[in-house]
Order: C-alpha cells, then structure tokens, then sequence
C-alpha cells in the first residue's frame, strides 16, 4: 500500500470527515503582540504633574495632590485595574473624585460601606 510521502502531506488541506468546509491551505497572519503596550491600556502623553494640575484646577482645591494619588488617577486613566485600600483621612476620595472631574464622558463607580460617608459624598456632587 502506498502512502503519500511528508512533502505530499503538508501541502493538502486538512477537510474534517463528514464537514462540507474547505479548510484554506493559507495559514493564518497573527499579530505579534509588541512588549511595550498592555491589552486594553491606553497610551497617554500626560505626566503626573500634568495630571496633578489638572485635577486641582477642574475640583478647584487648594492643596496640592501627593505624588502616589496623582500616580493612581494617571493609571485608572490609562485603563488599568485598581484597588486601594488606606486608612482614614489618607486621601482616597479624591482618587475618584479626581477621576470623575478629567473624565467628564466616562462613568465612576464607588463602591462604599458605609451610608454616612456615602451620602457625604454624593451631597458634594451636583
């Protein structure tokens, strides 16, 4: 009996028994994934000043942002995953808040335990 030899072989379609599909012949082109840019996050041109400014203008503060919640509004902003967990009276409310005010079109979700502190939230926002 004779059997088609491997030259033979890589060159014919693979057609599953009882399908009707042609498989192509032609292999796929798959997009390398380059190492500088994450699924899902985007490429942003601001700096953590930029981002710190931005925030105290568009909430009207008058203190400065500490470099670590600038940081952390430039990722979320980026569209990377956080989860903060501090103590009270560290400056975590401003993260969302801060969040909310440079990103008018997009919507933030809080999650807090609290009912008082989420009332004294949401009367803060007209």
């Amino acid at each position: 009996m004779n059997s088609p030899t491997r030259s033979v072989l890589g060159k014919l379609p693979i057609v599953p028994n009882g399908t009707r599909h042609h498989v192509p012949a032609t292999p796929r082109k798959r997009k390398t994934p380059t190492p500088d840019r994450l699924l899902g996050v985007k490429q942003l041109q601001e700096t953590l000043q930029e981002v710190k400014k931005k925030t105290r203008e568009r909430l009207n503060l008058d203190f400065d942002l500490d470099d670590w919640q600038g940081e952390v509004i430039r990722r979320l902003r980026q569209g990377y995953d956080s989860l903060m967990v501090a103590g009270t009276g560290y400056g975590k409310s401003i993260l969302f808040e801060g969040l909310a005010a440079l990103n008018k079109a997009k919507i933030v979700i809080v999650i807090c335990p609290l009912k008082a502190l989420e009332r004294d939230q949401v009367s803060l926002w007209p």
